[in-house]
Protein backbone atom coordinates (compact mmCIF):
# COMPACT_ATOMS: atom_id res chain seq x y z
CA UNK A 1 0.00 0.00 0.00
CA UNK A 2 1.25 3.45 -0.83
CA UNK A 3 2.19 5.72 2.05
CA UNK A 4 1.27 9.09 0.55
CA UNK A 5 -2.47 8.79 1.27
CA UNK A 6 -1.80 9.31 4.98
CA UNK A 7 -0.53 12.81 4.28
CA UNK A 8 -3.98 13.69 2.88
CA UNK A 9 -5.34 13.70 6.45
CA UNK A 10 -3.45 16.94 7.10
CA UNK A 11 -5.28 18.84 4.33
CA UNK A 12 -8.68 19.25 6.11
CA UNK A 13 -6.93 20.27 9.33
CA UNK A 14 -4.93 22.95 7.54
CA UNK A 15 -7.96 24.22 5.59
CA UNK A 16 -10.14 24.48 8.70
CA UNK A 17 -7.35 26.26 10.58
CA UNK A 18 -6.92 28.78 7.76
CA UNK A 19 -10.68 29.38 7.38
CA UNK A 20 -11.32 29.98 11.07
CA UNK A 21 -8.15 31.71 12.20
CA UNK A 22 -7.09 33.83 9.25
CA UNK A 23 -10.32 34.52 7.36
CA UNK A 24 -12.68 34.42 10.37
CA UNK A 25 -15.29 32.50 8.36
CA UNK A 26 -18.14 31.23 10.52
CA UNK A 27 -20.08 28.16 9.43
CA UNK A 28 -23.46 27.73 11.15
CA UNK A 29 -24.33 24.44 12.82
CA UNK A 30 -26.72 22.54 10.56
CA UNK A 31 -27.86 20.25 13.40
CA UNK A 32 -28.79 23.20 15.60
CA UNK A 33 -30.55 24.94 12.70
CA UNK A 34 -32.74 21.92 11.98
CA UNK A 35 -33.42 20.52 15.47
CA UNK A 36 -33.05 23.69 17.63
CA UNK A 37 -30.82 21.91 20.14
CA UNK A 38 -27.06 21.87 20.53
CA UNK A 39 -25.23 19.04 18.82
CA UNK A 40 -22.39 17.09 20.50
CA UNK A 41 -19.81 19.30 18.80
CA UNK A 42 -21.48 22.67 19.43
CA UNK A 43 -18.85 25.01 20.80
CA UNK A 44 -15.99 22.92 19.45
CA UNK A 45 -14.67 25.69 17.22
CA UNK A 46 -14.67 28.20 20.06
CA UNK A 47 -13.05 25.58 22.30
CA UNK A 48 -10.30 24.91 19.75
CA UNK A 49 -9.64 28.62 19.33
CA UNK A 50 -9.49 28.99 23.12
CA UNK A 51 -6.95 26.17 23.26
CA UNK A 52 -4.90 27.88 20.55
CA UNK A 53 -4.83 30.96 22.79
CA UNK A 54 -3.92 28.85 25.83
CA UNK A 55 -7.24 29.36 27.65
CA UNK A 56 -8.00 25.84 28.87
CA UNK A 57 -10.90 26.79 31.16
CA UNK A 58 -12.79 28.52 28.34
CA UNK A 59 -12.19 25.51 26.12
CA UNK A 60 -13.69 23.22 28.76
CA UNK A 61 -16.68 25.55 29.13
CA UNK A 62 -17.35 25.69 25.39
CA UNK A 63 -17.04 21.94 24.84
CA UNK A 64 -15.48 19.48 27.24
CA UNK A 65 -14.55 17.11 24.40
CA UNK A 66 -12.14 19.64 22.87
CA UNK A 67 -9.16 18.57 24.98
CA UNK A 68 -9.42 14.82 24.25
CA UNK A 69 -10.02 15.64 20.59
CA UNK A 70 -6.91 17.83 20.41
CA UNK A 71 -4.87 15.10 22.10
CA UNK A 72 -6.25 12.55 19.62
CA UNK A 73 -5.45 14.82 16.66
CA UNK A 74 -1.90 15.32 17.91
CA UNK A 75 -1.44 11.55 18.36
CA UNK A 76 -2.83 10.91 14.87
CA UNK A 77 -0.63 13.61 13.32
CA UNK A 78 2.50 12.27 15.03
CA UNK A 79 1.63 8.70 14.04
CA UNK A 80 1.17 9.79 10.42
CA UNK A 81 4.58 11.44 10.42
CA UNK A 82 6.16 8.35 11.99
CA UNK A 83 4.35 6.13 9.48
CA UNK A 84 5.62 8.21 6.57
CA UNK A 85 9.19 8.26 7.86
CA UNK A 86 9.48 4.68 9.12
CA UNK A 87 6.99 3.00 6.76
CA UNK A 88 5.08 1.60 9.74
CA UNK A 89 1.36 1.22 10.49
CA UNK A 90 0.67 3.12 13.72
CA UNK A 91 -2.33 4.88 12.19
CA UNK A 92 -4.05 1.55 11.55
CA UNK A 93 -3.42 0.55 15.18
CA UNK A 94 -4.99 3.79 16.42
CA UNK A 95 -7.98 3.25 14.12
CA UNK A 96 -8.46 -0.31 15.47
CA UNK A 97 -8.48 1.02 19.05
CA UNK A 98 -11.04 3.70 18.14
CA UNK A 99 -13.27 1.16 16.40
CA UNK A 100 -12.93 -1.24 19.33
CA UNK A 101 -14.15 1.45 21.77
CA UNK A 102 -16.82 3.03 19.57
CA UNK A 103 -19.53 2.61 22.24
CA UNK A 104 -17.55 4.70 24.73
CA UNK A 105 -16.94 7.37 22.09
CA UNK A 106 -20.65 7.55 21.22
CA UNK A 107 -21.52 7.76 24.93
CA UNK A 108 -19.07 10.66 25.36
CA UNK A 109 -20.71 12.51 22.48
CA UNK A 110 -24.17 11.95 23.94
CA UNK A 111 -23.05 13.20 27.37
CA UNK A 112 -21.44 16.22 25.72
CA UNK A 113 -24.69 16.98 23.89
CA UNK A 114 -26.69 16.74 27.11
CA UNK A 115 -24.26 19.06 28.91
CA UNK A 116 -24.36 21.56 26.03
CA UNK A 117 -28.15 21.64 26.09
CA UNK A 118 -28.32 22.02 29.87
CA UNK A 119 -26.01 25.05 29.62
CA UNK A 120 -28.30 26.62 26.99
CA UNK A 121 -31.42 26.43 29.19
Amino acid sequence: MKRWWKALIFIPQILIFILYVYFDIKIPCLFKSVFSIACPTCGMTRAMLSLLHGDIMSAIYYNILAIPLVILLIVIDVSIIVDLVKNSNYLERIWKVLVKHYKVIILLFIVSMIISNIKLV
